[in-house]
């Protein structure tokens, strides 16, 4: 009889150290979850970036987040800010965000202003000029005892308007008459203005990018000199 009594009480205490390991256990993996989430690595500001700054590497830094609260606006790659231009400012430790950025290739100076110049399908070159494209602005002198001359050599189309305003690559204008908008800086749209007073304007277009750019010869006359076009 006491063996079995004994064995009674070691299977009982077993089984109630068993029943309190399993409440244990439940009640730790509740309160203490297994963290099995990926991180993830997001660039933040290192000091201060002011706005209209142009940001370097000394200004950033890394932080290690969890992958589901990373969003897709933040930096993951430094290519993605290194030289980006901030739009607003970033304090010290916030997330570096790609709207908050002006990309590299869209950084202008103060002085660049859009001009629209209207082109035929003759003088968009029966459409080779597109977006995109390299051109030489040519203004064809009213006198006729002139010769024409490059206002503007090699400068980049930004965009390239239908009749109606619409956006479009250039081919998709056909006969109709277009706009060729440009992005230039203060003497440059001074040349043109000039230009368009004494001549027609035509263009020009650069078969590669490797192609040296052509002298600008035409000179804006001396006031007393400007007798516009009749």
């Amino acid at each position: 009889m006491g063996k079995k009594l004994v064995i009674k009480t070691v299977l009982i205490c077993l089984g109630i150290f068993i029943i309190i390991s399993a409440v244990g256990w439940f009640c730790i993996f509740n309160t203490y979850k297994l963290d099995t989430e990926p991180d993830t690595t997001v660039f933040v500001a290192s000091t201060t970036i002011n706005s209209g700054s142009i940001i370097n590497e000394s200004m950033l830094g890394v932080k290690t987040i969890k992958i589901s609260s990373a969003t897709d606006n933040m930096v993951t790659d430094m290519g993605e800010c290194l030289e980006y231009k901030s739009i607003g400012q970033i304090r010290k430790g916030d997330y570096i965000y790609k709207n908050n950025l002006i990309p590299k290739n869209k950084i202008y100076s103060d002085d660049i202003r859009a001009i629209v110049l209207p082109a035929t399908i003759e003088e968009r070159l029966a459409n080779l000029v597109h977006r995109g494209s390299l051109i030489d602005v040519i203004v064809y002198p009213a006198d006729s005892l002139h010769t024409p001359q490059v206002v503007l050599a090699k400068v980049r189309v930004d965009e390239v308007f239908d009749d109606s305003g619409i956006n479009a690559e250039g081919n998709e204008i056909g006969s109709r008459k277009g706009f060729i908008k440009l992005l230039l800086n203060k003497s440059q749209r001074e040349r043109i203005y000039s230009a368009k007073i004494f001549g027609n304007l035509s263009y020009e277009l650069y078969c590669d990018e490797t192609q040296k750019p052509s002298r600008e010869d035409y000179k804006i006359p001396e006031p007393e000199d400007q007798t516009p076009e009749k």
